[in-house]
């Protein structure tokens, strides 16, 4: 996600990273040209070596991607990739759009090169990777079980993984990490990394490592305790709010852990699938998600992997539960339409009802009160696209979805 809000996902089967704009809601490919090879990640070593690599110098929307999986946005707005199968990272200059690999050597799945040049090193499986304020920027690597960190004068090393403690207190590069998958950092330059033990590990300024999460167990977390006594189900994918809450995913499931430590559960029900739009995030299913982020207004998005998703939880919402609505329902004609239509919100009795009509991802486009069981002329002027009315009344909360064409 960029400062404007704007949300970029990778769409690892079609070789492509898609953004979705925050002003519009309209989807569009920023980089890749879809005709590259490879398949999903699996196992941190599946089809190395062999994807298709091509493109630099040029449009990014022109260029090959094989399997791109984490993505980052650096503070001047130039996206990151990690170009999983061709074993390095490209940037796409926000400007220009225009792509080069700034990190790793094509095919080289070795973990070689510190001290040196990015650009002449080898990353073996690039999976994640993020930046902290300082504009360093940190890849896991799941093929060679490290964490290597690219500076701002573009010079590589690695800050943790590579040996073999597994021991809270020790030097980084001392430790194990069994299958480092997600990384993310704090505005004290502290790195968290989720590394397949069912734990989420930091590495402080100091290139120390201790746990943040999970006790090394796997299992369904237990709430409302320290976040570091409890089970994790195969702790995944990692993101931070301005606030300082972290939220993971662990199995089908994505837990918040507070600024005090303490666990809480955010969304998903441990049942792996699909249901539960516009319902309570813990009331709805997910499928095996793989990435998490959060906007400004501390909204999450969950990359809903295996239901081929993006979903978004409102966070400001969560503790509001919502009351069951009997026999209401809102009509929107025509639907779609051009943004001019008739709304007519049915209750059991005649109120007043707030209705909220959002875009995709969240945004407002229009705000009003309208009398039920009467109908109103709505005139929206918003782009194409689909939009979420929601009424607000006595008897509980009604929402459709209509077409804007």
């Amino acid at each position: 996600m960029d400062a404007s809000g704007n949300v970029f996902f990778a769409d690892q089967q079609n070789n492509v990273i898609r953004k979705v704009s925050a002003a519009t809601g309209i989807i569009t490919t920023v980089a890749g040209d879809g005709t590259g090879s490879g398949s999903p990640v699996v196992g941190g070593g599946f089809g190395l070596g062999s994807g298709t690599y091509t493109g630099d110098g040029g449009q990014a929307t022109v260029a090959t991607l094989s399997n791109p999986a984490g993505i980052a946005i650096n503070a001047t707005g130039d996206l990151y990739i990690c170009d999983y199968m061709n074993s390095v990272i490209r940037k796409v200059n926000h400007t220009t759009n225009i792509i080069t690999t700034v990190a790793g050597v094509n095919g080289n799945l070795a973990s070689s090169g510190d001290g040196g040049l990015a650009t002449a090193a080898g990353i073996g499986a690039p999976i994640a990777i993020t930046f902290d304020a300082a504009g360093n920027y940190y890849i896991a690597d799941i093929k060679n079980k490290v964490i290597r960190k690219v500076n701002a004068s573009g010079m590589i090393s690695t800050i943790a993984g590579g040996g073999t403690s597994s021991l809270d207190g020790a030097p980084a590069t001392a430790e194990t990490l069994p299958f480092p998958n997600s990384l993310i950092t704090d505005a004290s330059g502290n790195l968290y990394i989720a590394d397949g033990s069912n734990r989420i590990r930091k590495v402080n300024a100091s290139g120390t490592i201790t746990t943040f999460a999970g006790n090394g167990t796997s299992g369904t977390p237990t709430t409302g305790v320290a976040a570091t006594s409890t089970s994790l189900n195969g702790a995944g994918a990692l993101a931070k709010d301005a606030a300082g809450n972290f939220y993971i995913v662990s199995g089908c499931e994505v837990y918040k852990i507070n600024t005090s430590n303490i666990i809480s559960h955010v969304a998903g029900t441990g049942t792996c699938g699909y249901n539960g739009d516009f319902g309570q995030a813990t009331a709805a299913q997910l499928n095996y998600p793989t990435s998490l982020a959060c906007n400004s207004s501390g909204d999450l998005f969950i990359v809903d992997d295996q239901n081929m998703r993006v979903r978004r939880v409102g966070l400001s919402a969560l503790s509001v539960t919502p009351v069951a609505a009997a026999g209401g329902n809102i009509q929107v004609v025509p639907n779609p339409g051009n943004g001019n239509f008739s709304l007519n919100i049915l209750a059991a009795s005649p109120q007043h009802a707030k209705v909220v009509i959002t875009n995709v991802i969240g945004q407002v486009a229009k705000e009003m009160q309208v009398d039920t069981n009467n109908p109103t002329n709505v005139t929206l002027d918003v782009p194409q696209g689909i939009y979420l009315v929601t009424a607000f009344t006595a008897e509980g909360k009604y929402s459709t979805k209509i077409a804007v064409q």
